[in-house]
């Protein structure tokens, strides 16, 4: 029963590919998660949108492990704000397609996926799909490791500038409207590092080259 609706709409062509991707989008959303283990083992993870409502009540949110209850704070917010973003949108969508409301954000997106759909109803889904899809990418932003900001070893007190355009900075646009200054390089071990500038990125294989270049020591858990 679980997966029919996949199988239902299997000769509807687009109709199928449509409703595939609304219930990979909703499985990814509030269905559990899997992640590797440093032993190479599997573990079980809740779902994201579960971890989503944990945090709240987490003393670490958003990659910020060690921080003060002072510096946690602007993470806290910025985990209900998703949550209320998700839920209120859903509640919304779900409406729209149902008569009878679930209570809770998990209920209404499998009554989504749940829902016998029409042919005319696939560009719909398609949009459906890729809103939820962007709330996955949310959640998993926020629960990221924080970059690393990289500073210049000829002045410690500036960023370090990227090798490829130059720029020590960047800027960028806060959800209340204003726009702040950013340093332009960040790193991550697991991404590498990427210019928010120019937007050039070094994979991690290539980090040991962008320290080279930068006159840094290779970064701790880098490979050279």
């Amino acid at each position: 029963m679980k997966h029919r609706t996949r199988y239902r709409n299997y000769h509807d062509g687009p109709l199928a590919v449509a409703t595939l991707a609304l219930s990979d989008a909703v499985h990814a959303l509030c269905g559990p998660q899997t992640a590797q283990t440093p032993g190479g083992h599997t573990g079980r993870l809740d779902s994201r949108l579960q971890r989503l409502y944990d945090a709240l009540n987490d003393t670490s949110v958003s990659g910020h492990r060690r921080a003060s209850p002072a510096a946690m704070i602007p993470a806290w917010i910025d985990a209900l704000k998703l949550k209320m973003a998700i839920n209120t949108r859903v509640a919304e969508i779900t409406a729209q397609h149902t008569h009878r409301l679930a209570p809770t954000t998990t209920g209404q997106l499998d009554q989504l996926r749940r829902k016998n759909y029409r042919p005319q109803d696939t560009a719909t889904l398609r949009t459906i799909a890729r809103e939820l899809q962007s709330f996955v990418i949310a959640i998993d932003d926020l629960f990221a490791a924080k970059p690393v900001i990289l500073f210049d070893p000829r002045n410690p007190t500036e960023w370090a500038p990227c090798p490829q355009c130059g720029h020590h900075h960047a800027y960028r646009h806060t959800d209340d409207g204003q726009t702040i200054r950013t340093p332009a390089l960040l790193l991550t071990v697991e991404r590498g590092s990427w210019c928010t500038h120019c937007h050039a990125t070094w994979p991690p294989d290539r980090l040991g080259i962008l320290a080279a270049m930068l006159g840094h020591p290779t970064p701790t858990g880098v490979l050279t």
